[in-house]
């Protein structure tokens, strides 16, 4: 009887699991809700942002625009996006990925020409100017520009190279089984 009641529990079970039911979504949050969060090494000055797809045609004009003059872009060629950089003081707009002829069908497939660099006065408060661009319905993700650091390298070999190219220190990666084998010097 208990085998039973299992049964008939777990094929109910199964029946539930596998119905079409909608996935409730969790309420969307207005722009004026969201806040970017910087992380504390963040560059000062410097922002990361990326536009929406549809921006692809301006922002391409504007470039062409900038390369023709020589001069370096101060502007994205977006009406509400340059009067958020002019109340903010950004002076310096560049694309992260530069243009290259050989990679760019790559590049545009990802999406990684819509990303750039916007470089703002060092007094500027990043918060608030993340927050104004993020209200923007032409930018899609703006993020702070934190600081890449090598690690130190733990292991310097400072030993010097033989003819042959090769330093006992250059091969300490090598598995030692425990057996001596004479190398040359």
């Amino acid at each position: 009887m208990k085998k039973k009641f299992l049964y008939i529990a777990l094929f109910a079970l199964t029946l539930a699991a596998c119905s079409e039911q909608e996935i409730i979504e969790q309420p969307s949050t207005s722009p004026e809700e969201t806040e970017v969060e910087l992380p504390a090494d963040v560059t000062s000055g410097e922002l990361l942002i990326k536009f929406k797809p549809e921006m692809t045609a301006i922002l391409d004009r504007t470039m062409t625009r900038a390369t023709r003059s020589g001069s370096a872009m101060t502007r994205s060629g977006i009406p509400s996006t340059d009067e958020v950089l002019d109340i903010l003081g950004g002076y310096h707009f560049e694309r992260i990925f530069p243009v290259d002829s050989r990679n760019e069908e790559r590049t545009r497939t990802a999406g990684l020409h819509l990303w750039y660099l916007v470089k703002f006065d060092e007094n500027t408060d990043l918060q608030q100017a993340a927050n104004r661009l993020s209200r923007l319905g032409e930018i899609s993700k703006v993020q702070g520009n934190s600081r890449i650091r090598k690690l130190p390298y733990l292991h310097q070999r400072s030993s010097p190279a033989t003819e042959s190219g090769y330093t006992r220190g250059n091969q300490q990666h090598f598995f030692r089984s425990g057996i001596a084998i004479p190398m040359a010097l």
